[in-house]
């Protein structure tokens, strides 16, 4: 959520903060419900961003411009692919059945937030005018495809410890 406020913030790009307004409009109401759901289950959500949040947030703010843009669809598209994996597995061995179904809920949305961020990419997936496969490789007509700038990304949304 701290990372899409700030692409509204930061980022030139009109698609990236409309992404960015996406992710806030549908991940923000899901996290308050998840935190409500944790509590009752008696899971005691984080208070905090936690470090790791904290440092990619850092490193986030460190860039601007096109390289601000690079490292926020990276982290984007990094954290989106975490929420995947742990809504999966919570979805089918999460001890609270009402968690449990809310993960299976979630799982299509993240995977189409995923799709988004992955086609905001400049490469491959998304932008395919003439760049090659590998980040700083030259493309067939010298094109050099864009690296992303390093960020470690925090834990993913919703990434309650959803087990008791």
């Amino acid at each position: 959520m701290q990372s899409a406020q700030l692409a509204l913030q930061r980022s030139e790009d009109e698609r990236i903060r409309e992404f960015a307004e996406h992710m806030i409009d549908e991940h923000g109401p899901t996290n308050q419900r998840l935190i409500r759901m944790a509590r009752e289950a008696g899971i005691l959500p984080p208070s905090d961003t936690d470090e790791r949040h904290t440092r990619a947030l850092d490193q986030l703010n460190k860039h601007s411009g096109q390289d601000f843009d690079l490292a926020f669809l990276a982290l984007q598209v990094q954290m989106h692919d975490e929420a995947l994996k742990l809504h999966d597995r919570h979805s089918r061995d999460g001890q609270d059945p009402a968690l449990r179904d809310m993960a299976a809920a979630k799982l299509p949305v993240l995977r189409e937030h995923l799709r988004i961020a992955q086609g905001l990419q400049p490469g491959p997936r998304g932008d395919t005018s003439d760049t090659a496969d590998t980040p700083g490789t030259v493309g067939a007509t010298g094109t050099v495809r864009e690296r992303a700038p390093e960020v470690t990304p925090p834990r993913p949304p919703g990434s309650l410890n959803m087990e008791r």
